[in-house]
């Protein structure tokens, strides 16, 4: 599994070479304007070299390997996305996404533009996150308190809580409706409704009746002639908020993001769940939860239908049913080295699970067979597994060649970036070891070893 953190001058530069543009959904759309991107020889770029992440073209062009033109085609264009955002400041939040089979982590930091890319990760992997972030350990009363209010009656319930959990004394109507009209008018007091999914529709203003009738036929408050009082079980909302989680979903389909969403508050040891349903009519779902019910509703909020049956499968002991892959298509085995600084390794023939292992640079394989841009190898101790084809190249059989006559320079590596290391002279006798792109490794008989143009070289 690759976990990378890229600044914004050097995603610029991925997406140059990519040549993608994020989508108005996208995490990536938070990235701040940069003038350029890094260019060869500065720190930044070096560093997307030694990543892997960018590799030489030819003799002066370079291009981002396939591996990070997939993850940024994910990122840029996801189908789903998943974010967690803290509603304070002492756990970070973070944003998993889906193109396809790839799942991965794409967190921006809007401020810096700093940005993490984990991939690729399992469903599981997003589950035991989620849990982890929003999971409550303390010990906790049984719930108490559920209802499915519409949005205005949500954000009258919430003014309702603050002034009953503010104010000594009962609270007025008067002073509810006062309160209600004060919030409407002011942008800072609605956006935290606004991150809860309760934003309410403003013309409730003329008339906040229908709301607070609403309320009380879903028996969160009673109220006489001039007062109104919470239930016992809606008094959890008073209690005070010791963090709050957004958790905002969006999937797109022709293009078109349809958004729910849900939030997620612990009061003291109470944990209170508000979801929100899109559409004509939304709706809010209050929910006080136990750590069970919470682990459930996160999974069916991370997790596609067919995956959330194999989870409830699994949490009730079940065995999850797996489908048997096809037999693998005839294929010519081939020798092959693993190049540069090597790479990671999976199972599958699929990015959406994490590696294996991780293959070091150098090492001689058997490729066994072929699937897209994936290939699975052999290695001679017995091992198995997947790697991207890219990260390969056929063992170079050894061959004579000289130098032409008019001399030759060699350089410590095959990107020519670097001024030559030595002057060939004409007619001196070198083996081809290896060859990357227009560049040679060669060696000399006194055991000198270097990088030269292989085009420029005459058979010996």
């Amino acid at each position: 599994m690759a976990s990378l953190l890229l600044n914004k001058y050097q995603m610029r530069t991925l997406l140059e070479m990519t040549r993608l543009t994020a989508a108005p959904w996208s995490p990536l759309i938070a990235l701040p304007e940069v003038a350029r991107g890094c260019a060869p020889g500065e720190p930044d770029f070096d560093d997307l070299v030694e990543k892997g992440l960018v590799v030489a073209d030819g003799a002066y062009a370079w291009r981002a390997n396939r591996i990070a033109t997939a993850a940024l085609t994910a990122a840029c264009a996801p189908e789903e996305l998943i974010g967690v955002k803290p509603n304070h400041s002492r756990i970070p939040g973070f944003t998993i996404l889906r193109r396809r089979d790839l799942v991965m982590e794409c967190t921006v930091d809007a401020r810096t533009g700093d940005t993490k890319l984990v991939f690729p990760i399992s469903r599981n992997a997003v589950l035991l996150r989620f849990i982890e972030s929003l999971t409550n350990r303390a010990d906790e009363p049984e719930p108490t308190f559920s209802v499915d209010l519409d949005r205005n009656e949500s954000f009258l319930l919430s003014v309702a809580a603050r002034l009953a959990a503010t104010e000594v004394g009962e609270v007025t109507i008067d002073r509810l409706y006062e309160t209600a009209r004060g919030d409407l008018d002011d942008p800072r007091s609605l956006a935290p409704l606004a991150a809860a999914g309760i934003l309410p529709d403003l013309d409730v203003a003329s008339d906040l009746g229908p709301a607070l009738a609403g309320l009380e036929r879903a028996g969160v408050l009673t109220r006489d002639r001039t007062t109104v009082r919470l239930s016992e079980g809606a008094r959890v909302l008073t209690e005070p908020v010791r963090a709050a989680f957004t958790i905002t979903r969006v999937e797109v389909h022709d293009g078109v993001p349809r958004r729910d969403g849900m939030f997620v508050t612990r009061h003291g040891n109470r944990t209170l769940v508000l979801r929100t349903t899109s559409g004509d009519d939304p709706h809010v779902v209050w929910s006080e939860v136990t750590r069970p019910q919470l682990r459930a509703l996160i999974a069916a909020f991370v997790l596609p239908r067919d995956a959330l049956a194999a989870w409830v499968a699994a949490q009730e002991g079940a065995a999850a049913v797996t489908t048997p892959e096809p037999p693998p298509p005839a294929f010519a085995p081939t020798r092959v080295v693993v190049v540069g600084q090597g790479g990671p390794a999976f199972d599958t023939p699929s990015l959406d699970r994490p590696p294996v292992a991780t293959l070091a640079g150098g090492i001689e394989l058997q490729v066994l067979e072929h699937r897209g841009d994936m290939a699975h190898v052999r290695a001679d101790n017995g091992w198995e597994g997947w790697i991207a084809r890219e990260l390969l190249q056929p063992v170079a059989v050894t061959r004579r060649v000289r130098v032409p006559d008019r001399g030759l320079p060699a350089f410590d590596s095959p990107t020519r970036e670097r001024p030559p290391i030595a002057m060939l002279a004409a007619g001196v006798e070198l083996t081809v070891t290896e060859q990357q792109g227009t560049m040679a490794h060669v060696r000399a008989d006194n055991g000198w070893e270097g990088w030269v143009a292989h085009d420029l070289l005459v058979p010996a």
